[in-house]
This record gives structure tokens, sequence and C-alpha cells, in this order.
């Protein structure tokens, strides 16, 4: 397991990489309003990106740990 991570101004960045070297390394980019997850793609020699708000980030964090099924919150 391998990570970084930076605070630069009012964002917090985790760098993730693949230990194996067979895949770009994943950047978690953390402020305020949401994050963001993006990952270098060589094919289109660009970024591909990910925009999630701070609700849906906590939706996928404890969908994580739930069996399969429809979830409903009120």
């Amino acid at each position: 397991m391998t990570f970084t991570i930076e605070h630069v101004f009012k964002e917090s960045i985790v760098t993730v990489l693949d230990d194996t070297g067979k895949l770009e390394d994943i950047e978690v980019i953390l402020d305020e309003d949401g994050l963001f997850i993006r990952q270098w793609n060589n094919e289109l020699d660009r970024y591909e990106l990910i925009e999630f708000n701070n609700q849906q980030f906590k939706e996928l964090v404890t969908a994580l740990g739930l069996p399969e099924g429809t979830y409903v919150a009120n």
C-alpha cells in the first residue's frame, strides 16, 4: 500500500499508487464543496475526472459496508 497526502490551500489531495505498476495513480482531491477522483488516461492524453458532492461521497462510503439491496433514507 502506497499513498501520499498533501494539503494545498483549501484542498487535500490523496494520491494512491498502484504497487503493481500496471495502473496509473488515482488522485482524490477534497475541498469544502465535495471531491474529485481523477486518473491519467494515456490513450486520451488527459485526466478522466469524476465529481462528487459531499452527500454523494458520504452515501458511497456508507454503501461500501452494506449488503446488496436498495436503500432509501428519509
